[in-house]
């Protein structure tokens, strides 16, 4: 009968024990203590693998940081789900989250600008507030006179929709990395939106609400 502490002989084709010696010491842990992640690898690979057609781990996902990938193993642990199970239920949380602002987005459209304005449906804001970035980033694409171009601020915003600051500041914080790339290819700054007061940027950009 084997004991605890009689050691496991495996025979590993040439080659491999260096692999592993060296995996092993870059991972700064003993071999056994290698192995048996390996094995435990191999386990969850196996639980994942219906009918061994498709492998899904955390490095198939992409997920390499070490904070997310405690993250999704306390979600397992607490869950008693499979990786596959939970993968499943939040891409389907968040299909279901995009096909309803799909959804809402083909109302807004068929909405009068006053219904637009009044309206206190989730998502109407944003979606007005959509509407003048684009209208803006168009003005600017195709607007040869850099003192014609528009800088997209938070400003800008409000004096084109109305729309609740707040709003506003949510939807730039989400955007700001694109709202910043598209002032600096056309090198605006709010100095740019300076044009004297009464100045009509609604007509500028032919803004029609």
């Amino acid at each position: 009968m084997n004991t605890s502490n009689e050691r496991l002989s495996i025979n590993i084709r040439t080659g491999y024990k260096d692999k592993i010696k060296n995996l092993a010491h870059s991972e700064d842990i003993p071999v056994g203590e290698l192995l048996i992640k390996i094995f435990e690898a191999y386990e969850t690979g196996q639980q994942l693998e219906p009918n061994h057609a498709v492998a899904l781990n955390l490095n198939t996902l992409q997920i390499d940081n070490c904070l997310e990938i405690k993250e999704v193993k306390d979600a397992l642990t607490n869950s008693g789900l499979t990786l596959i199970e939970l993968v499943k239920e939040g891409l389907l949380q968040r299909a279901r989250y995009y096909n309803s602002i799909a959804i809402k987005q083909a109302d807004f459209k068929n909405m009068s600008t006053e219904t637009l304005k009044t309206s206190t449906v989730k998502g109407a804001a944003d979606y007005r507030i959509e509407k003048a970035v684009e209208a803006l980033i168009s003005h600017n694409n195709n607007q040869p006179e850099k003192d014609k171009k528009v800088c997209i601020t938070k400003g800008m915003i409000f004096k084109l929709t109305g729309s609740n600051r707040q709003t506003i500041n949510k939807y730039f914080e989400s955007h700001k990395i694109a709202i910043s790339d598209h002032n600096n290819k056309h090198g605006l700054t709010e100095d740019d939106n300076r044009k004297g007061k009464g100045f009509d940027f609604k007509a500028l950009i032919g803004w029609s609400e």
